[in-house]
């Protein structure tokens, strides 16, 4: 096993996200859909992700985007978390831990090192609304958001009728859209080609991965 790094001292660089089809090589020693242990839960995981997309779900025709809660909604807000939580308990310094996301077979694996460590279903854009490739960074967390609705700008705020679930990790925007892995409200339809180019996740999955990951 790799030195484990003091408590305070976690390593913060982030790799990029790497967009690609096909490019997965998963080992037999891996584990299987979502499986995970303990430590490898508090591992601080560098993010090299192929991913990417247009759109945020696909039970509305546009990606909207994501918005503060207004004042007078109460309980949970919308918010920039840190890339350290007290769940972390561990780190691993020095280590090359990455998340690959093949469109090719929507599903994403994360490695340690070569190793493959866990795999998660997820499902990618439709098409005409393709996930294309790239190279990005995580550009934002939030727990709990809010969705804008883009054609009648309505704001549908967190609980069972938002389509982003209660996790969301951006890593593209421009003025109209913003672009991400996020949970969903129809589980069956993970491994699937349904969406407007974000990534779903089932909700346990995702929140798994909102801890894992870092902003920049």
């Amino acid at each position: 096993m790799p030195p484990k790094a003091k408590i305070g001292k976690f390593p913060h660089k982030a790799l990029p996200i790497t967009v690609g089809n096909g490019n997965s090589t998963p080992s037999q020693n891996g584990s299987q859909d979502g499986e995970r242990s303990a430590d490898k839960l508090r591992l601080d995981w560098r993010l090299g992700v192929r991913a990417g997309g247009f759109g945020v779900d696909s039970s509305f025709p546009l990606a909207g985007l994501l918005v503060q809660h207004p004042s007078h909604w109460h309980g949970a807000t919308a918010r920039t978390v840190s890339s350290v939580t007290p769940l972390f308990t561990k780190a691993i310094a020095a280590i090359s831990t990455r998340l690959v996301v093949d469109l090719s077979d929507a599903k994403a694996y994360s490695y340690w090192g070569n190793k493959l460590i866990a795999t998660y279903p997820i499902a990618v854009g439709q098409p005409g609304w393709e996930t294309p490739t790239g190279t990005f960074k995580v550009l934002q967390k939030q727990r709990n958001p809010v969705w804008k609705q883009p054609i009648t700008g309505d704001l549908i705020p967190t609980g069972p009728n938002n389509p982003l679930g209660d996790r969301w990790i951006g890593f593209w925007a421009d003025e109209r859209h913003q672009i991400g892995f996020h949970g969903t409200q129809k589980e069956e339809l993970i491994g699937k080609a349904i969406s407007h180019g974000c990534l779903r996740m089932r909700n346990s999955d995702i929140r798994a991965l909102y801890e894992q990951v870092n902003v920049g």
